[in-house]
Formats: structure tokens, C-alpha cells, sequence
């Protein structure tokens, strides 16, 4: 191997060796023990490395390169119409043909690589004009000069191997003031041969970020008073942060620390003969000084060595720690890569509430989520519904904002303002929120020192986390001794022995003392000890006098009972001093275990405001039951206007974004804020006075013809009687009658059953009842043209001709009514769509064709009756009905004209009592005005009803 290169997981090897010992080779590099596999792809003459094919010439005294591309890879390139910066898909053509003429050494291979690239860009959109640029810019650059180290991408040219000596000073106001200095005697210092080594490529002055929360405001509002440095206690492996010395919360916090490890090591009850210690470090806030604390307790007291240990006593069974998210992620990834636990008491950050990446993390709080989900509750419950955002500059507050951001989106809420504080934002704000005199301080107070804003329950959950992690340390101890993996007289894991004896045995490994702190203690410590102990660290239950029982939830977080304060602020003046006085009430508070209308409790009553009002922070009106939000357009969703419901939609809470649709058999109340059942509605008995009347009128008119079948019999020997066929008249009677009596069918709930009989019932009888006066009048008209001696007409002449025109006419209908009933029988539906409100029912006709056949069926009879009755309705002859006739048709012609289409126009129970009036109406007419006149013949003059006078 004459030369080696590696790019993450790629590596190029140049062999000058036989070419038989390179799969030798990757046997070789495979036998390693730190879990790593090598694929092997060799060639003599070509091979292929990241996105270049790499190729000897024939002299094998150079290589050649060009762009290499998987066969398996698809068109990536950025579209042209993605949301970026005009500039960048404007310079993306230029890029991506340097990088083509940078790859392909050969002229031929980078003309074929621009087309390549050209119809990739077109295909994502680019425009030719920019493909042409890049294309020229590339073809003009010097290809030896991009494939140098030192090339300058900016300026086209090579770079000075050196860079410029930078000054670096802490942000302040007078930062500007510090360069202008610089800069004005650098020149001088620049004249010096003794300084020019030491400045060869120039300088530049930047500023850095402060690494502490304290000196975060800005020093220059400070004073420059002087404060003598407290004591602090000292502490094996115990680092001071600078010239700060620990907060009276920070001292407290170790206090409850130092407490607890004392009160488990007392306790006969837990970790018996074992003795808990502990190294306590500082992390100043400040993520490096976090990181080499953890190493070094990994390590020892001497040097640094990460996944090695110098200690001679004691194993590190995990970490407690740290108060805030920022320093607490950098420690979660590093001591979770080796497999320790760590419990938090103070960090928030969401990001650790992932499992996947941090199994072995745990808290004694919940994350942030939970804050977001109690201050989106307590807004919704002061109906507010417009915010603004303060956050820090730094990735906790990007993360902060962006979660926050997403739950008040969801609860439908507006953020007016978002801001990311400076210093000199920070400080006005905390001077206008704490009355807080800034430019009077010295810049080593801390915010904590306000103890009447801060409420800090991190003591206890300092003690709670020693606690927790002692307890999973007794449950684990006891089960290895129950289970016989540990032998308590000489402290020596069995277990981890009989392990080890095992590997050795199987590994064919030589049988040796065991080193501490070698690779084998540590792969076992980490099987035997860590695992098992995060095991138990998730099962782990403590109860707490003031908490009640303690488990970790799926979360490794300890749900939390939030309590709402509310911050009161007096300002009183002692002649001309100002004096400040802060307090705090608690008004409510916030469980997430419990169900979403009861997780806030907050009296409202206890709330002291500003004036004694509550502050108002809506954009719009709240909408009322009944109405909906409407977004004004180019506003925030919560400034809208409000609209009342459409039909059949209600809204039966404030502020609704959409109102909701009533089911199909309900309908909104009038304040559209309830859906009632909706009014069923037919021909009823029980609410229409209109059904009495014609069920009166049905009776009455059957009564009539009842009364009329009675005289005819009596009289039906008469000639009034028989002149005109008596059996006729009988059956016009009785169909009649039964006419009358369908109306029945009409009035009441409709049913399939009364559907199906209603119509065809209907169309059969008045079939026959015009079938019967089609005889009548054909029958008139045969008598008188038989009067002539010898006529032809005269075969005719007696009952069986009346009796088949009957049977014939009357066939036709019954055969539609069959073939309505057998393929498409009418059915009762359920109209809900022709009124608001309303639900008709009523009975559909099944087929039309059918229906509109009965009705155009019957008015084929009554015509061919009316025309051939008015033809003969003058012949002389006193028992002529042709007159009648034609008066009756005349009637039941008009009455269905004008029903027709009113039937046709009309819904629910309008169209039936159509249909009604028209039966009615049409039988009353033909009743009448053909019957009347022989009653009053029968009935008034018997003179005339004499064969005498028929004779005569």
C-alpha cells in the first residue's frame, strides 16, 4: 500500500503490492474488535471514490478523473421553483458545472458531463439563459487551479496559507470603541520587522458570547465598583467558575445534595455494607467546562481518558445533574454513549424527552410541552387569543419558540410579536418587569437574588434525584444477591467472572489477572451494572411527604403539579428613596395527569391586576353560538369577522371556526345553536282540519250513491231506468261509490303497503267508471242509427256489447297496474330536502312511465266519451243521456286539467289533498250530472215513467 485516503465511510487505497493479497488484506482489517466490517471493490484500471471515476492511463504515470454517478441515482437537483433566495437558483447551473469541470479531467468527458447536467437542470425547472452562464463561466476556468488546495472560491484565485490573527473580546457597548483603537496603532505595530512574522496575512477584531448567564446583561451599565471575593467550600476535583462565586440557589442546591447522599448512607435500610461518594463539580453554565467534568469523573482525578478509569475504589454508577437544558444535552449525548445514568433536576429541554437518543436520561420535572400545554389553558381561560414571543438568541430559545409557537397555532391562537432579545433588549425588559435599577448594580448580582419572583423547588428535586438513583441501586444490588451473581463477602461480581471465563474459554484468549479498568471489565460493567440499573431506574417508585408516590413516566420524566402564581409589585417611597417590595400569591395550578377540562384550577377572584381590570388581548370579538369565524384576508386568523350559520348548520360554542351540519332528520333551532328533530309532515287525521273535510265529504258522497243504487233497484223496471242499459248504470254506480271510498288511502301516515294501492286502486276504478259511460254513449249512438228498418246496426243491439267494451277497456288498465306492481311498485320515501325544516313524507310513484299511463289512459276515455256524447247529445229522444254525458265529462276534463298540473307543482301533503279534491270533485260531477236528472224524472214526474209514453 503506497497511499491511503478515507472521507467518513469511504476509503482509497493506491496498492502497489500482488493484487491476490488485497481480499487477504480485507480479511485481515475485518478480524478487529471494534465491531467494524470493510466491503472490498478493486480494479486495476478504474475504480470508482465519492463522485469521481478515478483512471490510470496507459503509462501508467498519471490519473485521469471524471464524474461518476450510481446507476440507481435520481434528478436531486434543487427545483427552481423551491422557496430560496432568488440568487441561489440563479448561481446553482454556475456551481454544478465548476464542479464538472473541476471532476472531469478530459475535455471530452466534461463536454459529455455539461450536456448531463444541462438536461437535469431543465428537467427541475431552470432557465437556459442560466444554464448558458454556468456553462461559459466553467469553460473559462483554469482546471488546475480548482483542483488546488489554496483556490479561493470567492475571488477565483489561490489562498494564502495562512490566516489573520484575530482579537477577540467580550461583547460590550464600547466593543466598536475597542476596534477603532486597534485599528488605529496597528498600523504602527505593523511597521515593526519584529511584528511582521507575526501578523503576515493581517487581523480582525470579533467578540464572543457571554458565557454566563449574569454577564449575558451588558457591562457596560454597570459600575465599576469593586466587591470582595466570599469563601467557598472546597471540594476534591471542585473547580471555581472564575471570579463568581456560587448564588445563594446554587448553595442551596448542594446543600439538599450533600444531605441526601448523608441521609441514604445512614439508613441501615438501603445499600447495606455499601457506602454511596460522590465528586461535585460546577459547571458554570458553560457547556466545555461541562463536558471536561464529565470526563474527568469517567477518568479520575489525574488525567483525562475517556472509556478508562484510574480510579482504585469505587464504581461510577451515574451522574446527577444539571440544572439547565443547555449544559444538560452536550452531558445526556456524552454520558449516554457510555451507557451511565443520569438524572436531571432541573432541565426542560424537549429534545431529551426522546427515548431513542437518550434511553438512559432521566428528570425529576416533566419538559417544557407541559408548561406550553398550562399556558395555552390558562389563555384560553381569559379568552385570549393574541401573544408576543421574548426569547433568547440561542438554540434552546429556537427550539422553545418553534414548539411553543406550533401549540398555539393548534389552539388557534395568534403570535403578534416574536423577538429575540440582545442585551440591550434583556435589560430593558427585566428593568420594566423586576423595577429593577440596572445602571445601580455591579454586574455580579444574580436575577435569583430577587427571591420574591423565583418560588425554587430544585432543592427538593436535588434530594428526590439522590434518592430516586439509591433506591434502583438497593432494588439491583438485592436482586444480583438473590439471584447469586454477587458474593457480598469479597465484593466480587460472579457473575461478571463467570462471564469473562466464558469468552476466555470460547475466544481460545489466555486465562489472566483481571485488569481494572481494562476493555473486558468495561464491556461487562456495562452488561452487568449500567443496563441493569437503568432497568430499574424505570420501575422505580418513591413516596414523597409532600408529593405523594414518585414513578417515572414512559418519558423518564416525573409528572409535575404546576402551581400558578400570581406577581405583585409595591413601590413605596421613603422620603426620596425608592423601595421596592415583591410577592407572590398562588391563584391555581396545572395537572397534566388529570382529564383536559379539569388539568386547570385557577380562582380567579385571588387575581389581583393592574387596576383592578383584566387585560384584555383579543383582536375580534368572541363569535357567539350561532355564528362562525371568517378570517379577514390578509390579517391574522384571529382577527375575523363573525357570520351566521348557513341553513341546516349550527355552531353551539364560542368562537367556532366551522359550524356543523345537522343530521338528515334534524334541523337548527332558531338561534342556530341546537339541532331540534325535524316536523314530519303528511295528511294527518290529527293536525289537518282539511283530512275531516274530505273524509266528510267521502262519506257524504258515498251515502248519495248508496241512495241511488236503492232507488234504481226499486225503480228498475222502469223505462227511465232500463232505457239506458240498467247494468251499466249499476256498475257506473257501484264503481263510483268504491271511488269515493279509496280517499281513505290518501289521508294518514303513508305506508308501502297504502303506496302500492293508493295510485292503481285509483286508475282501475275510474277506469271502469269511464269505460262504463264509453259504453253508454256508444250504445247511443248504435240505437238511433238502428232505427231504420233493415239497418246493420241492430246486431248490436243488446248487453253483451256494453259488457265487453267494459271488460276490454278496463283490461288495459288492470295489466299496468300488474306490470307497475311487479317491476317498480310504489314505495313511501322520505322528502327532507324540499322545505327548511320538514320532513315529507310521502309516497313516490316507483315508475313514472306506469303512472303517467294511468292518467293519460283515463283522459284517452274521457275524451273519446265527451266527443262522441257531444255528437249525439242533439237526437230527439227523451231518455237520451248523450247530453249528460257530455255535461259530466265536461266536468271531469276540467277538474283534471287544472289538478294535473297543480298535482305536479305541489309537495307533502299539497299534492295529496290535490289528488283528493280532484277524485272527489271529478266523481261528484259525473254522479250528478248524469244521475240527478233521472231522480228527478223517477221521483217528481211518474207520469213520464210510463211504456205508454215510451211507445208513444
Amino acid at each position: 500500500m503506497i497511499w491511503y485516503g478515507r472521507y467518513i465511510d469511504d476509503i482509497l487505497i493506491i496498492w502497489s503490492s500482488d493484487v491476490a493479497a488485497i481480499p487477504d488484506f480485507c480479511t485481515y482489517i475485518n478480524e478487529n474488535s471494534l465491531n467494524l466490517r470493510f466491503t472490498l471493490n478493486h480494479e486495476v484500471s478504474m475504480v470508482s471514490f465519492l463522485d469521481l471515476h478515478l483512471m490510470g492511463d496507459n503509462e501508467g504515470c498519471c490519473v485521469k478523473t471524471a464524474t461518476f454517478r450510481k446507476k440507481t441515482a435520481v434528478n436531486s437537483i434543487l427545483h427552481a421553483s423551491s422557496c430560496h433566495p432568488s440568487h441561489v437558483t440563479r448561481n446553482l447551473p454556475t456551481g454544478e458545472m465548476v464542479r464538472a469541470r473541476r471532476n472531469c479531467s478530459a475535455d471530452p468527458d466534461f463536454r459529455r458531463e455539461i450536456c448531463e447536467i444541462s438536461s437535469r437542470l431543465q428537467a427541475r425547472g431552470y432557465q437556459s439563459r442560466d444554464i448558458e452562464r454556468g456553462i461559459n463561466i466553467a469553460s473559462n476556468k483554469n482546471r488546475a487551479l480548482l483542483i488546488s488546495p489554496s483556490y479561493n472560491k470567492t475571488q477565483g484565485t489561490q489562498k494564502t496559507p495562512d490566516s489573520p490573527v484575530v482579537f477577540c473580546t467580550k461583547y460590550s457597548l464600547e466593543y466598536k470603541r475597542i476596534c477603532n483603537i486597534i485599528h488605529k496603532y496597528m498600523p504602527i505595530v505593523l511597521c515593526d520587522p519584529a511584528f511582521q512574522g507575526v501578523f503576515p496575512t493581517g487581523y480582525k477584531c470579533i467578540s464572543r458570547r457571554a458565557p454566563t448567564i449574569g454577564q449575558s446583561i451588558s457591562p457596560s451599565l454597570f459600575s465599576t465598583q469593586q466587591k470582595s471575593q466570599p469563601t467557598w467550600l472546597r471540594y476534591m476535583g471542585s473547580y471555581r467558575c472564575g471570579h463568581n462565586s456560587p448564588g445563594f440557589k446554587e448553595y442551596r442546591h448542594i446543600l439538599s445534595f450533600i444531605f441526601a447522599i448523608n441521609d441514604v448512607n445512614d439508613d441501615p435500610t438501603i445499600l447495606p455494607n455499601i457506602t454511596l461518594g460522590y465528586h461535585l463539580y460546577d459547571s458554570c453554565s458553560n457547556v466545555n467546562k461541562v463536558i471536561k467534568d464529565v470526563l474527568q469523573i469517567m477518568s479520575g482525578h489525574s488525567v483525562t481518558a475517556p472509556n478508562y478509569s484510574c480510579m482504585e475504589h469505587g464504581t461510577l454508577a451515574g451522574y446527577i445533574g444539571d440544572l439547565q437544558s443547555a449544559t444538560t444535552l452536550p452531558m445526556a449525548q456524552l454520558v449516554g454513549m457510555f451507557g451511565y445514568t443520569q438524572v436531571s433536576y432541573g432541565a426542560r429541554d424537549s429534545a431529551l424527552s426522546d427515548r431513542r437518543l437518550y434511553p438512559h436520561f432521566f428528570r425529576m420535572v416533566q419538559n417544557n410541552e407541559v408548561q406550553y400545554a398550562a399556558l395555552v389553558k390558562l389563555l384560553m381561560y381569559f379568552k385570549w387569543n393574541m401573544v408576543c414571543i421574548f426569547t433568547t438568541d440561542d438554540d434552546i430559545g429556537e427550539r422553545d419558540l418553534r414548539l411553543l409557537s406550533a401549540e398555539l397555532k393548534k389552539s388557534g391562537m395568534c403570535i403578534e410579536l416574536t423577538h429575540i432579545l440582545t442585551n440591550d433588549l434583556k435589560n430593558t425588559l427585566l428593568q420594566s418587569t423586576f423595577s429593577v435599577p440596572l445602571h445601580e448594580c455591579t454586574g455580579e448580582e444574580r436575577f435569583t437574588n430577587l427571591t420574591h419572583y423565583f418560588v425554587d423547588g430544585i432543592p427538593h428535586g436535588v434530594n428526590t434525584a439522590v434518592r430516586m438513583i439509591a433506591h434502583a441501586l438497593d432494588d439491583m444490588h438485592k436482586a444480583l444477591l438473590r439471584s447469586g451473581k454477587y458474593n457480598e463477602e469479597n465484593g466480587i461480581h460472579l457473575y461478571r467472572k463467570k462471564q469473562m471465563l466464558k469468552m476466555i474459554k470460547e475466544g481460545g484468549m489466555e486465562e489472566s489477572s483481571h485488569m481494572p479498568g481494562s476493555r473486558m471489565d468495561v464491556l461487562l460493567e456495562k452488561e452487568d451494572l449500567d443496563e441493569e440499573l437503568r432497568h430499574y431506574m424505570k420501575l422505580m417508585c418513591i413516596y414523597d411527604p409532600e408529593a405523594g408516590r414518585l414513578c417515572f413516566n414512559n418519558k423518564g420524566e416525573i409528572p409535575e403539579h404546576l402551581e400558578i402564581l400570581n406577581c405583585i409589585t409595591k413601590i413605596q417611597y421613603n422620603g426620596k428613596k425608592k423601595l421596592i417590595q415583591g410577592f407572590t400569591l398562588d391563584v391555581g395550578a396545572f395537572d397534566e395527569t388529570l382529564p383536559p377540562d379539569q388539568q386547570l384550577n385557577i380562582s380567579s377572584l385571588n387575581i389581583k391586576w393592574n387596576n383592578n381590570k383584566i387585560p384584555y388581548s383579543r383582536c375580534s370579538e368572541k363569535c357567539f353560538p350561532g355564528f362562525r369565524k371568517a378570517v379577514i384576508e390578509g390579517n391574522h386568523i384571529c382577527c375575523y369577522d363573525c357570520i351566521a350559520c348557513s341553513e341546516g348548520e349550527i355552531s353551539n360554542i364560542y368562537d367556532a371556526e366551522n359550524c356543523e351540519k345537522c343530521f338528515s332528520t334534524e334541523w337548527p333551532n332558531e338561534t342556530r345553536d341546537k339541532c331540534i328533530p325535524k316536523i314530519i309532515e303528511f295528511l294527518s287525521y290529527e293536525t289537518d282540519v282539511v283530512a275531516y273535510v274530505f273524509l266528510l265529504f267521502s262519506i257524504l258522497s258515498s251515502i248519495v250513491v248508496l241512495i241511488i243504487i236503492i232507488i234504481f233497484i226499486f225503480f228498475r223496471n222502469t223505462p227511465v231506468v232500463r232505457a239506458n242499459n240498467r247494468n251499466l248504470s249499476f256498475i257506473l254506480l257501484v264503481s263510483l261509490k268504491l271511488s269515493f271510498l279509496c280517499i281513505f288511502l290518501y289521508i294518514g301516515k303513508p305506508e308501502d303497503t297504502t303506496c302500492m294501492f293508493r295510485h292503481i286502486s285509483f286508475g282501475i276504478i275510474f277506469t271502469v267508471v269511464l269505460s262504463s259511460i264509453l259504453a253508454k254513449t256508444i250504445m247511443v249512438c248504435i240505437a238511433f242509427k238502428a232505427t231504420t228498418p233493415g239497418s246493420y246496426w241492430r246486431q248490436w243491439i243488446g248487453v253483451r256489447l256494453p259488457n265487453a267494451i267494459v271488460l276490454v277497456f278496463s283490461s288495459l288498465q288492470v295489466l299496468n297496474g300488474i306490470l307497475w306492481l311487479s317491476f317498480s311498485p310504489p314505495f313511501q320515501e322520505e322528502d327532507m330536502d324540499s322545505y327548511p325544516g320538514k320532513i315529507i313524507i310521502q309516497c313516490n310513484e316507483g315508475s313514472r312511465l306506469a303512472f303517467y299511463f294511468m292518467l293519460g289512459y283515463m283522459g284517452f276515455l274521457a275524451a273519446v266519451s265527451f266527443v262522441l256524447a257531444f255528437m249525439v247529445r242533439t237526437l230527439p229522444d227523451m231518455y237520451n243521456e248523450a247530453k249528460y254525458i257530455t255535461f259530466s265529462m265536461l266536468v271531469f276534463c276540467s277538474v283534471w286539467i287544472g289538478a294535473i298540473p297543480a298535482y305536479l307543482s305541489s309537495k307533502g301533503k299539497s299534492m295529496v289533498s290535490v289528488e283528493v279534491f280532484a277524485i272527489l270533485a271529478s266523481g261528484n260531477g259525473i254522479l250528478f250530472c248524469i244521475f240527478l236528472p233521472k231522480l228527478w224524472n223517477l221521483l217528481t214526474k211518474p207520469e213520464l215513467n210510463t211504456r205508454r209514453l215510451l211507445v208513444k
